[in-house]
Order: C-alpha cells, then sequence, then structure tokens
C-alpha cells in the first residue's frame, strides 16, 4: 500500500486596495489558485481589520488573512 501526503496549499488573492471610510469592498469567496472558503469577521467599511479566510472542509488548504485598510475621510 502506497499512502501520499499532500502539502496544504495556500490561498492567494489580490490585496483589497485601502478605501475611504464609507465605501464599499468585496472578499473574494474563491481564491486566485481556485480554492473556495469564507472569510470572518463580517466585512467592515468603517475601521482597519484584518479578515481570515478559512477554506471550505473538502479542501487541502491552510487559512490565510488579508487586512484592508480604511482611511478617514
Amino acid at each position: 500500500m502506497t499512502v501520499t501526503v499532500n502539502q496544504k496549499v495556500t490561498p492567494t488573492f489580490t490585496q483589497v486596495a485601502a478605501i475611504c471610510n464609507g465605501s464599499a469592498f468585496t472578499l473574494a469567496n474563491t481564491s486566485t489558485n481556485g480554492i473556495q472558503g469564507t472569510w470572518s469577521p463580517a466585512v467592515n467599511n468603517t475601521a482597519t481589520t484584518t479578515y481570515t479566510f478559512t477554506p471550505a472542509s473538502e479542501s487541502c488548504a491552510t487559512t490565510a488573512t488579508m487586512t484592508v485598510v480604511v482611511n478617514p475621510k
């Protein structure tokens, strides 16, 4: 019997550019390398926030983070 262990893949995303307080932005639920998952916490367009991407359970992937900077008007 042969057992193959795959390395976990790190999801990659295009960095969201800094926004002005109150401006809209979205975080993609699929990474640029095809990994699906969800972000937490909920999008906050009034304060700089670090978001954590959690891959879907069937993915062989690690979590990823992204900080979105919110500048005052």
